[in-house]
């Protein structure tokens, strides 16, 4: 054996033991399949207090002995078990709540007072006794996603806190009634926010609140847009059941389990009413470009399928339907888009059937763990591999020279496509693959090919 091939097998045996120790690392610290490693949950205490220590977070092993503001016998969230929220930035981390409906003037489903006692209009729910939970009826012509607010949730001042709570809607496609968004456990809580004291003018209230009478209960700083209640599936031909709940018993019972999802200022020790009146103060919208479970309706049995599993198009395909042009040019994605479905922060909730970190509401292909929105886009290999909704974009069409191909040894030209950013870019880096394997680093190619050169 001549020294040149000693050397060159010495060399692809050290390649080798860095690729392989490289890869050992990322499926240690990352999500499989995803070498863009996330990073680690917020400090549990605010990252700008200077006595926050940065490596104290849900995943450190001494948590939350690590946390310097944790005394002992403290509950300081030891079970982690509320990931989707900020208490510091007081923020759903694990999906986005939409902007404000236009208020229109009428709702776009009909709301019964049917199921409470009462035909007043409205539903409400105490913290200290019954009614804990209070229900009506909503009726649609078109199933769909809705995201509901209320103008009007803010009412009892800083005489009555804690006035928190959920609603949960549920038909035959969602027996919970969970909303899509999640902040504590499965559930939305819509926190109290009017426990200012009395206030005479805006000017007191700061950024994004106003002065406002608070139904018999003084004038108090209140938000200054409608709350967000959250956005619930609703079913035609059903009655669906929609039902306010008070979070103070729930809270107690958290206490009790050793567990606290917060929401609380008082300790819920007051009566604490919250009301909603649906038909005389709530906004609705329905949202038709963001990717759910029931995106394509609710069968006998459950969600039904995306009919484009069932059709093969020549070029796009949307519900169904064939199409000519990409409908994923025709709206605006923030994580990316697939078959003109905007798709979920990559925290949603939902199965992960291909485990790259990305939940089926989440990926635009949720079999593939080589596709998921922040990979680089591979040229030429077919997929979406960015979940951007175009596949081989026209950035693949760019690419030549010395920064976008690579010619390997048996003689392909392989384009590198570092990531085409905008919609689907969620997560920046460096990492090209030849199209339908894994990753694979510059050097190694660049190895490769000198090791050809000197065999011949």
């Amino acid at each position: 054996m001549s020294t040149a091939v000693r050397v060159g097998w010495v060399a692809i045996a050290l390649w080798q033991a860095a690729l392989l120790g490289s890869t050992a690392q990322a499926q240690e610290d990352c999500p499989p399949g995803d070498e863009f490693c996330l990073p680690p949950p917020p400090c549990y205490r605010a990252p700008d207090d200077p006595e926050c220590n940065p490596d104290c977070h849900c995943g450190a092993p001494d948590y939350p002995e690590c946390d310097p503001f944790c005394a002992p016998g403290d509950i300081c969230d030891p079970s982690c078990a509320n990931p989707c929220w900020d208490e510091f930035g007081r923020e759903d981390l694990c999906s986005d709540p939409p902007p404000p409906c236009e208020a229109t003037g009428e709702l776009p489903f009909t709301f019964i007072d049917d199921r409470d006692g009462s035909d007043d209009g409205q539903i409400f729910a105490l913290g200290n006794r019954d009614p804990r939970q209070s229900c009506g009826t909503v009726r649609v012509d078109t199933t769909g996603y809705y995201s509901i607010f209320d103008t009007e949730l803010s009412e009892s001042c800083d005489d009555q806190r804690d006035e928190t709570g959920y609603l949960t809607v549920a038909n035959r496609c969602n027996a919970e009634g969970w909303a899509v968004e999640r902040n504590a456990g499965d559930r939305f809580l819509v926190f109290d926010s009017d426990n200012s004291p009395d206030c005479t003018d805006d000017a007191e209230c700061g950024v994004g609140r106003v002065c406002r009478e608070g139904g018999g209960h003084g004038r108090c700083c209140v938000p200054d847009q409608p709350v967000f209640m959250g956005t619930f599936l609703l079913v035609e031909g059903e009655d669906n059941v929609i039902c306010i709940n008070h979070w103070c018993p729930e809270w107690e019972m958290e206490i009790d389990a050793g567990r606290d999802f917060g929401f609380v200022e008082a300790d819920c020790e007051g009566v604490n009413s919250i009301h909603f009146r649906i038909g005389a103060t709530a906004i609705a919208c329905e949202d038709e470009t963001t990717l759910q479970p029931c995106s394509w309706g609710c069968g006998p049995v459950g969600c039904l399928p995306d009919p484009c599993e069932a059709v093969t198009c020549p070029a796009f395909c949307m519900d169904g339907e064939c199409l000519d042009t990409n409908p994923c040019a025709d709206v605006t994605c923030v994580h990316g888009c697939v078959r003109g479905r905007c798709l979920q922060n990559r925290h949603a909730r939902g199965p992960d059937e291909d485990g790259d970190g990305y939940s089926d509401v989440a990926d635009c292909d949720d079999d593939d763990p080589f596709a998921h929105p922040g990979r680089p886009e591979v040229c030429d290999d077919g997929d979406d591999d960015d979940c951007d909704g175009f596949v081989d974009e026209a950035s693949c069409e760019r690419l030549g020279g010395d920064a976008g191909t690579t010619t390997l040894p048996d003689g392909r030209v392989v384009g590198l496509d570092g990531g085409a950013g905008g919609a689907g870019g969620e997560e920046g880096g460096c990492g090209c693959r030849a199209g339908g394997g894994a990753p694979t680093p510059w050097w190694g190619l660049a190895l490769a090919a000198l090791l050809w050169r000197r065999r011949k």
